[in-house]
């Protein structure tokens, strides 16, 4: 009776709605970790695998340039490249039977990279940042086997690459 009650008076159920949508978001950005790299951090989805990178030369203790984040069903992979130094992000070179997709260039200092991969049967996307000298500086990017996967995915990758941030020394 009091549950008949709550859904016709249509005050108590937008406090109701209200209240959901209010614990909803509290709870979609509390599913974040921080993962601390030598010259980076970022928030990555809490149920994803983390596996470390490029080690750093340049930091103090065992820290990282790179690192990827996998989901539960390891459909996708988010990967993140952040040196104090620029150099070549050498764990995502391409290899034998890899083309490079068209590249798409913006501005003077961020271009898209897109490559299909036959061994893993994936399409890997990147935004490579380059600095004034041309160096690479940041690489951020997704690893996905279909536009239904990448779509699945879509929001927290975009949550993962605004929440990067750089440190210099």
């Amino acid at each position: 009776m009091e549950l008949y009650l709550l859904f016709t008076n249509s005050n108590a159920m937008r406090y109701f709605l209200v209240t959901i949508l209010f614990l909803c978001a509290i709870v979609a950005t509390a599913q974040t970790k921080p993962y601390e790299g030598a010259w980076f951090s970022v928030k990555y989805p809490a149920n994803f695998s983390v596996q470390n990178g490029l080690s750093s030369g340049s930091s103090v203790g065992t820290k990282f340039d790179s690192a990827t984040f996998t989901s539960p069903d390891k459909t996708v992979t988010f990967y993140l490249f952040s040196p104090l130094w620029p150099y070549e992000p050498t764990d995502i070179e391409l290899k034998g039977g890899e083309q490079r997709l068209a590249p798409d260039a913006i501005g003077n200092t961020v271009t898209f990279y897109s490559y299909y991969s036959a061994k893993d049967k994936r399409t890997h996307s990147y935004q490579v940042t380059r600095d004034v000298e041309g160096n690479i500086s940041l690489v951020i990017g997704i690893r996905y086997p279909s536009m239904k996967v990448y779509e699945k995915y879509r929001q927290q990758y975009l949550a993962f690459k605004k929440s990067v941030t750089q440190y210099a020394d």
